[in-house]
This record gives structure tokens, sequence and C-alpha cells, in this order.
């Protein structure tokens, strides 16, 4: 693990831009999380940014009262997680990333693979003639894809918008219809709201 740190380089603040890709997920109750984050190279516009995460979850206590409330792992007695993350910015505001996330989760002495594929593309909201998106509250558009690897490999597509409404509070929301396996997997509307201090 040291040495994995010694290569690491200085990690610095990345704003979120999706819901999907990256990790956003809290600890949700009864949960205790360890996630190391790993950046490679210095941030620049029109390079190739990868980072890795790893993430240890471990539920204590009882039963969750929610039946799904983490939708990586589904609340799982422990689980182990492997994300790797390739970004590429521009200098016209656009925003790609492509994550692969692996892992295994432990219910009852039995352990299962996990994994997943995203791909997230954004642009501020200034490309439109006419349209002049304020410096200091930018809008962006974009879009979102997630392809399950394990169990029935459904998969989900939808837009992503996101807003600096304030200088404090950035708004993100993201509209996903499964595509594959409707039957079992419902449409998702998530909606993100992050406060910086």
């Amino acid at each position: 693990m040291l040495a994995l740190l010694a290569l690491a380089g200085r990690a610095s603040a990345h704003e979120r831009d999706f819901t999907l890709s990256r990790d956003w997920h809290l600890p949700y109750a009864g949960e205790h999380e360890i996630e190391l984050r790993f950046n490679f190279l210095d941030f620049g516009y029109g390079k190739l940014l990868p980072a890795f995460n790893l993430e240890y979850e471990h539920r204590v206590g009882g039963e969750l009262e929610s039946e799904n409330p983490n939708r990586d792992f589904e609340a799982e007695e422990q689980a182990f997680e492997v994300k790797g993350i390739l970004s590429c910015c521009t200098e016209r505001g656009e925003d790609f990333t492509v994550n692969v996330n692996v892992g295994r989760v432990w219910e009852e002495h039995e352990s299962e693979f996990e994994g997943e594929t995203t791909f997230g593309c954004l642009r501020t909201l200034d490309f439109i003639p006419g349209w002049e998106s304020p410096a200091d509250h930018p809008i962006g558009i974009g879009l979102e894809f997630l392809q399950q690897l394990s169990k029935d490999k459904f998969s989900e597509i939808g837009p992503v918008v996101t807003s600096r409404a304030s200088k404090n509070l950035h708004v993100l929301m993201t509209a996903l219809y499964a595509i594959y396996h409707r039957d079992e997997h419902n449409d998702e509307l998530r909606l993100v709201l992050e406060w910086e201090f």
C-alpha cells in the first residue's frame, strides 16, 4: 500500500459533473466506508487524466431499513471495489470520462463478482447561438451511460444537466432510461446537491 501511495500524484479537488460516473455515494446508515483515491499526472486540457479509487465497505448492525440504500453494492455485508477512471477536459468546457468499476461483495459467507462501466460527456451550454451562460453560474448539458458487466447486464442511458446555482451550491440531475430488462429495472431520476463551505 505504501508503494501505491508513493506512486500517486498530488490529489486535487474535482468538481463533480456526473451522477453515475466517479464515486458520489455517501455512507448510508449502518455502513463504514474507507476510500482511497489516486490521481495521476497534473491537470491539463486535452490530456488523458487517469485515476483510481480503492473502496472498502462494511455494514454493521442489523438489517437496513431500505432495501437498496446503496446502488453500488445493494447493502451487502462487505464489499471491495476498484474504480478505474479516465477523463479528458477541453478548453471549450467539455468533460469526458469513462469508468470501469469492478469488485467483490460478501453476504452470509458467500462472495460474488460485481462490475460495471460508465461513460459521461458534458459541455457548458454556450454553443447555442445567442445563448451566453453567466461565467459565475455556468450550466452544462450532456449524457450518461451505464453498462452492468455482471448479473443481468442491464443498461441505462439519459441526459445530465449541471448548474452552478450559486457560489456555494452545485446542482446535478440525470434522468436514466433502462434500455433492457425493464421488468426488473426501473427508470431513475437522480438529483445531487453539493454545498461547498
